[in-house]
């Protein structure tokens, strides 16, 4: 697998990703996507919740659900 970054388009590629790394991605991230991240908090940020530690602005709450979303459609 190889993760590369485009400083010009500040964007991200990975390629070559095996079969088996792809899937623990997509599991991790439908997780967080489906069971975490409900409700923003004070603070405009979006916690995890029990037993996931982690905070999530608005773009990367929407990011998550882009990422699922994409790679369900596959």
């Amino acid at each position: 697998m190889k993760v590369s970054y485009n400083s010009k388009t500040e964007k991200y590629s990975i390629s070559n990703m095996a079969t088996d790394e792809f899937s623990a991605l997509f599991c991790v991230l439908d997780i967080a996507d489906s069971q975490c991240f409900k409700e923003e908090n004070e603070e405009g940020l979006f916690e995890s919740g029990d037993g996931f530690l982690l905070l999530l602005n608005k773009k990367q709450r929407r990011g998550l659900t882009n990422i699922v979303n994409e790679i369900k459609k596959k």
